[in-house]
This record gives structure tokens, C-alpha cells and sequence, in this order.
């Protein structure tokens, strides 16, 4: 359940698109600018590395960074619409990409109003919310 609750951090540290802004940089030089920014410990980037949820504040901040430099974080908001472009890149020819596209629907209409005060929370409300989501359309994944 753990992999499955960090679905979107996955996405995220994956994903190629994740290189939104400078240019030059790749997920990797994102992340090491994240961990300056937010003075995170080295032992909080190998969580994230690891692909294992964060543990404290300092590692939500981390996350937060990172959703942020995707653009599915803006202002304190989560960007639902930001999300569906960076993950919406699956066939939508095929049947599985249908369902993989019907599946994502479902999960960002469910935590599109997430929302926490405290900007390093809010990556954890938005994990915790897919989790739930994932868990209540799991039929969808099993067609895929």
C-alpha cells in the first residue's frame, strides 16, 4: 500500500516532463536544488530516491519542492489541471491508455480541493488523498 500511496511522488521524480522551467536541468539537479532550498538532510533525499513516503516536515517541504518545480503546486494551490498535462501522456489510442486516462481523471477529481495552510503539508494531503482515491477506483486498475 505504501508504493501505491506514493503514486504521484513517483510520477513526479520519474518522469521526464518533470524538467519544467530551466531548461538544462533534469530531475536530479531539481532535486539537489530542492534539498538546499528547503535544508533538507541527505537521509530525507534518499527517502525520495528510495520512492518511500517522507517521514517529517523537512521531507514534506522536500516533496513540496519538487511538486512545485513540476507545476502541479503553485501559490499554496494544488494544480489538478498542471498534473493531468504532466502524467496525461499515455496512449489514449489504446484501451489501457483509456483506462490508465479514465483512472487519472477520477484520482485528480477526488483531490482537487486539497488544501493545507502549511505549504510543506500540502504534498502530504495530496499523497494521502490519491491513496484513498486509488483505493476506491481499484477497479479501474485492474482492468489495465
Amino acid at each position: 500500500m505504501k508504493s501505491i500511496c506514493f503514486l504521484l511522488s513517483l510520477l513526479l521524480i520519474n518522469s521526464p516532463k518533470l524538467v519544467i522551467g530551466d531548461g538544462d536541468d533534469d530531475a536530479a539537479s531539481i532535486l539537489k536544488k530542492c534539498q538546499i532550498e528547503v535544508d533538507a538532510p541527505d537521509e530525507e533525499v534518499k527517502l525520495i530516491v528510495d520512492k518511500k513516503m517522507p517521514t517529517s516536515r523537512i521531507g514534506f517541504c522536500l516533496l513540496t519542492c519538487l511538486y512545485e518545480h513540476a507545476g502541479i503546486i503553485e501559490d499554496g494551490q494544488f494544480v489538478v489541471e498542471n498534473l493531468n498535462k504532466l502524467i496525461g501522456g499515455s496512449d489514449g489510442g489504446s484501451v489501457g491508455g483509456r483506462m490508465a486516462k479514465q483512472f487519472i481523471k477520477e484520482v485528480t477529481k477526488d483531490c482537487k480541493d486539497v488544501r493545507n495552510d502549511d505549504k510543506c503539508y500540502l504534498s502530504r494531503d495530496i499523497v494521502l488523498c490519491a491513496a484513498e482515491s486509488i483505493s476506491k477506483h481499484a477497479s479501474l486498475l485492474k482492468e489495465l
